[in-house]
């Protein structure tokens, strides 16, 4: 839960999206982050504004069975992604960010 705690606070942040089914051109964005944890402290929630007037809503939390940090993502067309941290927390070290992987629905 350590590097969850790193992500807690305000923040501005550049996006570099890679074409994708939801953003077919790619491109970069800014946005103004919050996060903050809920659930008495077992989830992270993200709400974001971007600069091309996307909000989005972010939920991260780690497993400990399985061992991993999870992500649910969720934006204004009612669009939702689960994500899965690419490693586990058997890493014997935190290299400074989280690779995530996007489960196939």
């Amino acid at each position: 839960m350590k590097v969850l705690e790193r992500m807690i606070g305000n923040w501005d942040v550049v996006e570099i999206h890679k074409p994708a089914v939801w953003t077919p051109k790619g491109g970069r964005v800014t946005a103004k982050k919050t996060r903050k944890w809920i659930l008495d402290g077992r989830v992270v929630m993200d709400t974001s504004i971007l600069s091309n007037g996307t909000e989005s809503i972010n939920l991260r939390d780690f497993d400990p069975q399985s061992k991993a940090y999870r992500s649910w993502w969720f934006n204004f067309e009612a669009n939702a992604i689960q994500q899965r941290e690419v490693g586990t927390k058997s890493r014997r070290r935190f290299r400074g960010y989280l690779s995530w992987m996007t489960a196939r629905q």
